[in-house]
């Protein structure tokens, strides 16, 4: 029983629960108020013109200070702000719409895709 156990863990998907912030700076300033409202419809361009980079330095110092690009990291954002919402109850559908998904069924797409699971999967019963 115990190896039926280990192998279905074995074959989860590793789920990054973390979020990776640049060291300091007005970058990092942007990613902590990203990240207490993910928009899955935040632009490159709009951080860019925001901080004032280039979108060359822009990209260039976010993966040095994240190790992922700026479509990487938002998802995860995204991501870790959906499974704190659900394992609180919040209703799939009312996420998505948070999140700027334009259906449930996008969102639930892309969290699947990061997840390996399903969202229904991480709310918590009520």
């Amino acid at each position: 029983m115990s190896e039926l156990v280990l192998l279905e863990i074995a074959g989860q998907p590793i789920v990054p629960l973390t979020l990776p912030l640049p060291p300091v700076g007005p970058l990092r300033n942007h990613c902590l108020a990203f990240s207490a409202a993910p928009n899955v419809h935040a632009k490159l361009d709009d951080w860019c013109a925001e901080l004032n980079m280039s979108r060359r330095n822009f990209t260039r110092v976010f993966r040095a200070g994240t190790g992922l690009s700026l479509v990487e990291w938002r998802s995860r954002a995204c991501v870790l702000a959906a499974i704190s919402r659900l394992s609180a109850g919040d209703q799939v559908t009312r996420i998505a719409f948070d999140l700027g998904y334009d259906s449930s069924a996008s969102f639930a797409a892309m969290f699947r895709r990061a997840t390996g699971s399903v969202p229904s999967r991480f709310r918590q019963k009520q």
